[in-house]
């Protein structure tokens, strides 16, 4: 898997050209200008955190026309399935039709890239340095992505009717995307904040033969906190989060039991 370095804004936040990718100058920051100081004129944006390494003109710069329009297999398959487990976990679509996983496991990142890349869509693992948001000391983070516009579009267009029907004809798969993104490895069990989520989880659970508890609140929202919505698990326990790993053989929070 070949890995690309990225440059990340230090501390984690600032203002980049969107078109040439020049910095905003800490002189000119006060006034947050509209547009760049260069001749290209671009508009500056937050980073947040994000890579300022930008596009060098203005075709490939978040010109939908410019993007390469991968054309995806999006028959139900175990590729499909397992993207779908990443995606209802930690992996996410954005409104610049950006499919991405980040993670501090750089074998994570790739097994993400490869079934993106079975799917036909090039996903390439991205290396990004950027402070943790629990100790604020500057981590590695790897980042599965690729930008597709027919699969973003496609994935948003989707009901949870159709989501659903996707997991459950591939429930190992499923189980194991979404186990390695949302999956708690001290007592085998997962968590999230959407509970029609954990629902599917645990039908996923049953029809591989293995009873699940309901999901429980365990984490309420507050100042301070990195959870904006109450977050919800369950836990498999000794025995039954054995019979899970051996069937789905996760590449992450991998526990003996």
């Amino acid at each position: 898997m070949k890995i690309i370095p990225v440059m990340a804004t230090k501390g984690g936040v600032g203002l980049a050209c969107l078109f040439c990718g020049a910095p905003l100058s800490q002189e000119r920051r006060d006034r947050t200008p509209k547009f760049c100081s260069t001749k290209c004129q671009g508009k500056y944006y937050w980073t947040r955190g994000r890579s300022v390494q930008m596009a060098k003109s203005r075709e490939n710069c978040f010109n939908l026309k410019a993007i390469p329009q991968y054309h995806p297999d999006l028959k139900p398959s175990p590729q499909l399935a397992y993207t779908a487990g990443v995606l209802c976990g930690d992996g996410s679509v954005s409104v610049r039709h950006k499919i991405s996983l980040s993670s501090r496991s750089c074998s994570f990142a790739e097994k993400v890239s490869l079934a993106l890349q079975k799917l036909a869509l090039p996903a390439k693992v991205h290396v990004v340095e950027r402070p943790s948001r629990f100790t604020g000391k500057e981590t590695i983070t790897y980042v599965a992505q690729v930008k597709s516009v027919l699969f973003a579009k496609w994935w948003k267009s989707l009901v949870w009717t159709e989501i659903k029907e996707i997991a459950l004809s591939f429930p190992r798969e499923f189980l194991e995307g979404f186990y390695e993104s949302d999956g708690i490895a001290s007592s085998v069990g997962f968590c999230n904040s959407n509970l029609d989520k954990l629902g599917l989880v645990r039908e996923c659970l049953f029809s591989l033969g293995i009873e699940s508890p309901e999901p429980k609140k365990y984490l309420e929202p507050g100042p301070g906190k990195l959870n904006k919505k109450p977050m919800y698990r369950f836990l498999l326990g000794s025995s039954r989060g054995k019979q899970l790993l051996d069937e789905i053989s996760p590449c992450i929070k991998v526990r003996v039991l």
